[in-house]
């Protein structure tokens, strides 16, 4: 038996890098996943759906996009059982010019959307 074996697993910023590598690792070890991701519909190689791996545009900066995500998941797949907050901005801005909606922006994807998963997945997890 795999490691995650009956785990549904959800992970953001799951098209490429570390979040890619994680879908790809958790996968392997049993998982069915959900992964998420603004540019799923990039030139990546996400294209297509397994019976294991399920890619999914989400924008988890905002709310109703995370709230559709977690019920997609939930309805599709089963309930969210791991949840892997990948999504990530490097931020390569000069703190002098930055502007404030740069600043937003990047914090709303780095903290916010780790809160809007937990805050919609965590109940089912619960449960």
């Amino acid at each position: 038996m795999a490691r995650f074996d009956g785990e549904v697993a959800l992970v953001t910023g799951g098209a490429r890098g570390i979040g890619l590598a994680t879908v790809e690792r958790l996968a392997a070890e049993g998982a069915r996943v959900v992964a998420c991701d603004l540019d799923i519909d990039a030139d990546t190689d996400t294209d297509t759906n397994t019976d294991r791996v399920w890619f999914r545009r989400c924008d988890v900066r905002i709310e109703a996009d995370v709230a559709d995500l977690i019920a997609w998941c939930t309805r599709e797949v089963g309930a969210v059982s791991v949840l892997v907050n990948s999504a990530g901005v490097n931020l390569t801005f000069d703190s002098t010019t930055m502007t404030s909606d740069e600043w937003d922006d990047a914090f709303a994807v780095d903290l916010k959307a780790a809160w809007l998963t937990a805050k919609h997945a965590v109940p089912a997890m619960r449960a």
